[in-house]
């Protein structure tokens, strides 16, 4: 736990909710586990701003605020050229974690979804499967840009293959604390296309 704590610390985490007494929540719990370096937003502009001036590793982002909503904000940081690592990990915080929210959090490329009310244990689970156990980030030809949405296949899986296979550039991992490698040799690879893929963590 002590090696966790202290990367932890190392981290740059943005908190945007536009209700304070959930920002004052997560700040709590990241607190405790040991994070200081963090910021808190309530308007998705001054966050924008925020993405577009420093490198943050990962970012707690609502759902539904006035003016733009997560999943505008996410296409953004996706693939606005302006802003600094646009292989940050996001972290969804909702109280819509239904079905059909999750297929668009997970198309829309974001890492992880947490449910509202959350546990102090859910939030960790959260932030430790982005920073230790993160998903490679991959480019499609069809456009798409974030962490990679294909299933795990199981080996012993005898069925036909029923979606359309998409080239796509497997771009790495995201990095916490460097600048991210973009420009590296890509790896080229058949991508099942809007294939729905559920994060490790979700339930």
């Amino acid at each position: 736990m002590l090696e966790k704590k202290s990367i932890y610390r190392e981290i740059e985490i943005v908190i945007l909710d536009d209700n304070r007494l959930v920002i004052e929540i997560l700040r709590q719990v990241l607190k405790e586990l040991g994070a200081n370096r963090l910021a808190s937003f309530t308007n998705p502009y001054d966050a924008l701003e925020c993405f577009s001036s420093r490198r943050i590793d990962i970012a707690f982002i609502d759902l539904i605020m006035p003016h733009m909503d997560g999943f505008e904000i996410t296409q953004m940081v996706r693939n606005a050229n302006d802003i600094v690592n646009r292989m940050m990990p996001i972290i969804m915080v909702t109280g819509h974690a239904d079905l059909r929210t999750v297929k668009r959090a997970i198309n829309f490329g974001i890492d992880e979804i947490i449910g509202k009310p959350f546990a102090p244990k859910a939030l960790q689970q959260r932030l430790d499967s982005v920073l230790f156990y993160p998903r490679r980030y991959i480019r499609t030809q069809s456009g798409y840009f974030g962490p990679d949405r294909r299933r795990m296949i199981s080996s012993g899986y005898a069925g036909d293959c029923r979606r359309k296979l998409d080239t796509c550039i497997d771009v790495g991992t995201p990095s916490f604390g460097m600048d991210s490698q973009l420009s590296h040799e890509p790896d080229i690879f058949d991508l099942e296309d809007h294939d729905i893929t559920f994060s490790r963590n979700l339930s």
